[in-house]
């Protein structure tokens, strides 16, 4: 193990051992072409009326224990989004970052505008809008439990 592996390890058996609650940063990726979608922009679509990043958003913003949201989105759909996060009232809306040439390079622009007391980020897909509070709190629990978690469902 070399030396960051050992500060990482160090740094998560602090938070494991740690009684108070985690500072959780959410980031939420929207930043994606939609090349699939025929340049439909898979996350401003609607789902029961509800554009799926609002549904998304609103999952971490009823969480609890989810104290920030970073949105990732493309550049040009920047005001849109911000629009409707402002209709929706997500109040934990921290700030916008951009989409990159790769999903790392979102994740990373995402994860570089968390907050500096951050204990965990929460990497979560707009598209996969239907996440509930309590699953985000649960892998949240089990991240700070274990250095590590992701929320997964079987395949139908």
């Amino acid at each position: 193990m070399n030396k960051i592996q050992s500060k990482i390890m160090s740094v998560i058996k602090q938070i494991a051992k740690s009684k108070k609650k985690p500072f959780a940063s959410a980031v939420i990726l929207a930043g994606g072409t939609s090349e699939r979608m025929n340049g439909l922009s898979k996350q401003l679509a609607c789902v029961g009326g509800i554009p799926v990043i609002v549904r998304s958003a609103l999952a971490y913003e009823n969480c609890a224990d989810v104290n920030e949201i970073i949105v990732v989105c493309r550049k040009e759909e920047k005001d849109e989004v911000e629009a409707m996060l402002g209709k929706y009232k997500i109040t934990k809306f921290k700030c916008f970052a951009y989409g990159g040439k790769t999903r790392f390079d979102s994740v990373r622009n995402g994860f570089e505008k968390t907050s500096v007391n951050a204990d965990i980020v929460a990497v979560h897909d707009a598209a996969r809008c239907l996440i509930l509070p309590e699953q985000i709190s649960a892998v949240i629990a089990a991240a700070k439990k274990n250095g590590a978690a992701i929320a997964a469902a079987p395949s139908v």
